[in-house]
């Protein structure tokens, strides 16, 4: 998860650089490997990425970008700037 290394992220971000994310909520999937649920908990993104500003942050049921066709699930859609 991109939320382990948000601190390395955030500081190696130049003033104005951004960081965007879009992935599941948790649980949106059921579960991973051995029972695990994955995706992101609500508000793990902004907590996460405190040290920046949010410039927009969605918890949705849409069709996600990575796969256009799909139909809507749960997704979590996040953009920061240092």
């Amino acid at each position: 998860m991109i939320t382990r290394n948000a601190v390395k992220i955030a500081a190696s971000l130049k003033p104005g650089g951004v960081v965007v994310v879009e992935g599941m909520q948790y649980g949106a999937m059921g579960t991973g490997v051995g029972g695990a649920a994955y995706g992101y908990r609500p508000n793990e993104l902004l907590r996460a990425f405190d040290g920046l500003r949010v410039v927009f942050y969605e918890e949705a049921m849409a069709p996600p970008y990575w796969m256009p066709r799909s139909l809507a699930v749960p997704i979590v859609r996040f953009a920061a700037m240092r």
